[in-house]
């Protein structure tokens, strides 16, 4: 049997073939190579993740008040600010049978520090301990004070007003007339005109 020879045409196509085969087989490691390189390389820039502030709570004021007199479980009593002398009362156990509540404002505001004593009836009250709503020669009461009776004084516009309401409430209450001049918008010329129409109690 005679051996097999090539054509000069089929060397051509055979030759082409093993190139194309060879370039395939380069191109795709070369492929490779690379995408090995990019799996370990570091990125240029990494982005941050976001740290989320941390959110402060407000922590709540309080109120240590001393409660005597015909309440059923009388003491010293810590109470958020603000508050009022129902809840101081609720929380003392309530009134006892003896308690004159007719002459209570029971919705006071009680400021921190202070000594509340409740009566019996047609007992006396010291004056530095009473839960009793008094006018003063028809002053105006700063702890008890509505928004419509504080802006019938001289100098305070609904902005002002608000803003003693509102400084009463985060401070459970004034314990002067001069602590007016910590409000926002008060200063000395605006405490002059009003001082001598309202009161503290």
């Amino acid at each position: 049997m005679s051996p097999f020879t090539w054509s000069p045409r089929e060397k051509k196509l055979a030759i082409a073939l093993v190139a194309i085969l060879v370039f395939a087989i380069g191109a795709l490691l070369w492929n490779q190579d690379d995408l090995s390189l990019q799996n370990t390389s570091l990125p240029m820039y990494q982005q941050q993740p976001q740290v989320k502030p941390v959110e402060t709570k407000k922590q709540a004021q309080i109120a240590t008040i001393d409660v005597k007199g015909a309440i059923k479980k009388p003491g010293i009593y810590k109470l958020p600010v603000p508050v009022r002398l129902y809840q101081v009362l609720e929380a003392a156990g309530g009134a006892s049978e003896q308690a004159d509540t007719n002459r209570m404002n029971l919705a006071k505001i009680i400021a921190d520090g202070s000594m509340i004593y409740i009566p019996k009836k047609g007992e006396a009250i010291p004056s530095e301990a009473s839960p009793i709503q008094t006018k003063e020669d028809n002053k105006i009461n700063l702890n008890t004070a509505t928004l419509e009776e504080l802006e019938t004084l001289e100098g305070l516009g609904p902005t002002k007003a608000k803003a003693i309401i509102q400084y009463r409430g985060e401070h459970g209450g004034f314990r002067s007339v001069d602590e007016l001049l910590q409000v926002s918008g008060i200063g000395e010329r605006t405490l002059e005109r009003i001082k001598e129409k309202v009161f503290v109690s």
